[in-house]
């Protein structure tokens, strides 16, 4: 296991008065801190180190999402408060999420444990943020119909929150003209009953628990 450390609990004497200076103090106790760590003095300055940050982010060890900008006097901080857990005196400044362009091979419905089925992209193998991605959800049927979502389709890919990878764009414009809509099923492909929508399928399910 290993961490960075930034922070620290109770003291039993305050000698500590910035953010810096509290790096500094846990690097002495022989912890280690992000070394990426900048004090900025103008918001110019704040920018061109999230900017920097985000173009080096590929070739770090691990994954980040974005940086955390922080008053650094303690005296400021304490003046700023929170707003019940979130600190006024820190913000998280996010990085946009990473996109990739890869090919729809195939789409394959998921029967979840209450019956729902899902549509699911199976995608030729993409990096995006460091995660090689094959499978995005399509949510539903209307999403599909929304985006005019097509087997064989290049589209773009990123992962929604750096999580969850989603299609984001088709690429009408290099479609193949014979590429047909894509039919969702309307029989279960497990059980190959026909499917049922809204309070019907409350209906149906009740129905056979009672018989």
């Amino acid at each position: 296991l290993k961490f960075f450390a930034y922070t620290i609990g109770e003291i039993s004497e305050n000698f500590i008065t910035s953010q810096v200076q509290l790096l500094d103090a846990l690097l002495s106790y022989g912890f280690k801190v992000n070394n990426y760590t900048s004090l900025c003095k103008s918001k110019s300055e704040l920018i061109k180190t999230w900017e920097k940050l985000s173009a080096e982010r590929e070739n770090l060890e691990y994954e980040i999402d974005g940086v955390v900008h922080k008053i650094n006097e303690f005296v400021f901080q304490k003046r700023l408060g929170n707003i019940g857990k979130a600190p006024r005196w820190a913000i998280a400044h996010k990085f946009p999420s990473e996109e990739n362009t890869t090919k729809l091979i195939d789409i394959k419905i998921q029967v979840g444990r209450t019956g729902s089925l899902t549509p699911v992209a199976k995608l030729s193998p993409v990096k995006i943020g460091g995660v090689i991605v094959s499978n995005a959800t399509l949510h539903n049927e209307e999403e599909i119909e929304k985006k005019d979502i097509r087997i064989g389709d290049i589209v773009s890919i990123k992962r929604a929150g750096d999580v969850i990878p989603k299609i984001t764009k088709v690429h009408v414009n290099k479609r193949i003209k014979k590429l047909e809509k894509f039919t969702f099923p309307r029989t279960c492909p497990i059980c190959i009953e026909p499917l049922a929508y809204g309070n019907a399928l409350v209906t149906r399910i009740l129905r056979d628990f009672i018989l």
